[in-house]
């Protein structure tokens, strides 16, 4: 990891090389994929070694949130063992609720609503996606860790799909 952000940023100093990207008064959420686990999730290795990297480069641990849809996916994937050590955060986008502020419609699509989702019990089914408060109102900055999936209906999924997917409300029903 250290290696990696020296060279993509061409610092030759690894806390200079990191705020190229992120400050370190900012509160950085590490996108993972805690739902699929361990061996096909983000690998917990990769995850440790990028928050120890922004330890190190001035990021203060209660600055640095390991998240995901679900804060039930981070610990039975055993990244609260992890978060208690580091001394950094582990949260839900789901858990963290859904601003009634920051949303989207898809007029051509109507889903029905799971229990959490924004408009759940009001209506059930909707057009409308909420984005999470995690992402609205505390993370500033957002890495993305995540491994490619195979998709039976696009051939597969990355970084921003998976992002949209945890992000927001709705959509997954």
């Amino acid at each position: 990891v250290q290696s990696g952000i020296k060279r993509l940023s061409g610092q030759v100093n690894t806390a200079l090389a990191w705020r190229q990207f992120v400050s370190t008064n900012e509160v950085i959420g590490l996108k993972i994929n805690a739902q699929l686990g361990i061996l096909s999730g983000t690998r917990p290795a990769v995850v440790k070694a990028v928050a120890q990297s922004l330890i190190s480069a001035g990021v203060p641990p209660k600055n640095i949130v390991i998240w995901d849809r679900e804060l039930k996916d981070l610990k039975l994937a055993g990244y609260e063992a992890m978060a208690r050590k580091l001394g950094i955060k582990l949260a839900g986008a789901r858990d963290s609720g859904y601003s009634q502020w920051d949303k989207y419609t898809v007029p051509a699509l109507h889903w029905d609503l799971e229990e959490g989702d924004h408009l759940f019990g009001e209506k059930k089914t909707s057009n409308i996606s909420h984005i999470s408060k995690l992402i609205t109102e505390r993370l500033s900055a957002i890495i993305s860790i995540h491994p490619p999936i195979a998709d039976r209906q696009s051939g597969a999924r990355g970084h921003l799909q998976e992002l949209a997917l945890s992000s927001a409300d709705g959509i997954m029903g």
